[in-house]
């Protein structure tokens, strides 16, 4: 009688573990914005980048660290602390609200946001824009074509 009670009682368990409910991971697509750029530009902005995610649990906190690097020097001013003017913003439903980290200035090349933080709305879908980076374009060389840049 007992080990009927302790299986009935290690299936009740077992159920339970199956009837929760699962959480879809957290992924992202990327996109852009790209404008045209002057080869001999030492300060362009290199347009917006874009990343549309979607998954997670609906009411879930999330905090995340986003980091961008290019293969030319960033140029963005930046202040003593190391912050930049590098601007972003997330939308998770209800419109676009800047991010309340600032860009800091990782390597010549990286810019970083860390512990960005949102809440994933119920329509699972949330989207982050990186605007105002800029790039010294001329360093990239003799032969550079923008428009082989872009792709």
């Amino acid at each position: 009688m007992f080990i009927r009670a302790l299986l009935s009682f290690s299936l009740f368990l077992l159920s339970i573990g199956i009837a929760q409910p699962q959480s879809s991971p957290f992924t992202c697509t990327t996109g852009a914005v790209n404008p045209a750029l002057h080869a001999e530009g030492i300060a362009e902005i290199v347009g917006d980048i874009l990343l549309n995610c979607t998954g997670g649990s609906p009411g879930t906190a999330v905090t995340v660290n986003l980091a961008v690097s290019l293969n030319v020097g960033i140029t963005n001013r930046v202040t003593t602390t190391g912050s930049t003017d590098v601007s972003l913003t997330v939308d998770s439903g209800s419109g676009p609200t800047p991010a309340a980290v600032p860009g800091v200035l990782q390597t010549t090349n990286t810019v970083s946001f860390n512990g960005v933080s949102f809440t994933v709305p119920a329509s699972q879908r949330v989207n982050f824009r990186l605007s105002n980076l800029r790039g010294n374009v001329s360093q990239m060389g003799a032969g550079f074509s923008s428009r082989s840049w872009l792709r």
